[in-house]
C-alpha cells in the first residue's frame, strides 16, 4: 500500500517523511489558517517527522531559518507547522552522512 504524501512527486521520498497517516494539515482558526496535526501518539525523544525544501536568501510565509540569511522553503509541510507558546516538539536541523563517502586518504 502507497503511503499518502504530502510533498509532491518531483520530491524524492526521504527519512521519516511525513504522511497522511500520521498527520493532516487542517484549518485551524480564522487568524491561524491551515497547520499541520498529528493523527498519532509520539513519546519524549521520538524523531516526529523528517522535511525538506528549498534554500533561499529570501523569507516566505513557510520559511524556516536555517542559519541568518538562508532559510528553507517548504510550502508542503514544513511552512504550515505552527508556533506555540507552550510546544509539544522542537525542530533540529542537522545533516547525517546516509553512506560512506568523501575523499580517498593518500
Amino acid at each position: 500500500m502507497k503511503k499518502s504524501r504530502f510533498y509532491p512527486d518531483f520530491v524524492p521520498p526521504f527519512p521519516n517523511e511525513p504522511t497522511q497517516e500520521r498527520f493532516a494539515i487542517r484549518q485551524i482558526g480564522d487568524s491561524e489558517g491551515q497547520g499541520v496535526v498529528a493523527l498519532v501518539n509520539f513519546e519524549p525523544g521520538d524523531v516526529v517527522f523528517g522535511f525538506t525544501g528549498f534554500f533561499s536568501s529570501e523569507i516566505t510565509l513557510f520559511s524556516l531559518q536555517v542559519t541568518p540569511g538562508l532559510y528553507l522553503h517548504d510550502p508542503f509541510f514544513m511552512g504550515k507547522v505552527l508556533h506555540a507558546c507552550d510546544p509539544t516538539c522542537t525542530v533540529t536541523c542537522s545533516a547525517a552522512s546516509l553512506r560512506p563517502f568523501g575523499h580517498p586518504r593518500r
